[in-house]
């Protein structure tokens, strides 16, 4: 409810005084700006290094005439032998 639609000085329609009581109902605190500045930069930095190795690793690495499939046949034997485990546990 707005009590007065006129007023240009004072705010008579937000329930909060500022910013941080609203960013409280997400557990988001100022005191923890630096932390959470901190774990967004790594973030950011981890996703460049990974799509600049994953980029090496599969387009400029010299593979002498391997393809993809044969690049990761290690990860394809990794998950056949959990399969064939389960297949003999049952």
């Amino acid at each position: 409810m707005i009590y007065n639609p006129n007023a240009s000085s004072d705010c008579q329609y937000c329930p909060m005084l500022n910013g941080d009581q609203f960013l409280a109902g997400s557990s988001i605190y100022y005191t923890t700006r630096w932390r959470n500045y901190g774990l967004g930069f790594a973030y950011i930095g981890f996703n460049i290094c990974m799509a600049v190795f994953l980029y090496y690793l599969i387009r400029v690495r010299k593979s002498s005439g391997k393809t993809i499939g044969e690049k990761f046949s290690w990860l394809g034997k990794l998950f056949k032998k959990n399969a064939s485990a389960e297949k003999t546990s049952t």
